[in-house]
């Protein structure tokens, strides 16, 4: 399990497609787990992975659709 003291995301992904993801852990009070930038970021797939829409932020021209959960 990754121990952080800052409040950075644990994923931070720039103009990036075909990235897959599986069995992330993170602390729960982690305020935002992923952050995506840039319209080129699609087809990220995190599986096995206790997070949703709401730890996530999209900049850019990011948008949701770019991450899929499973």
């Amino acid at each position: 399990m990754l121990n952080t003291q800052t409040e950075t995301p644990l994923l931070y992904i720039e103009s990036a497609k075909d990235l897959a993801f599986k069995g992330l852990q993170f602390d729960k009070k982690q305020p935002q787990v992923v952050e995506v930038h840039g319209s080129n970021s699609s087809n990220i797939m995190i599986k096995n992975t206790p997070i949703d829409k709401g730890n996530m932020s999209f900049h850019h021209g990011a948008n949701k659709e770019a991450v899929k959960l499973n």
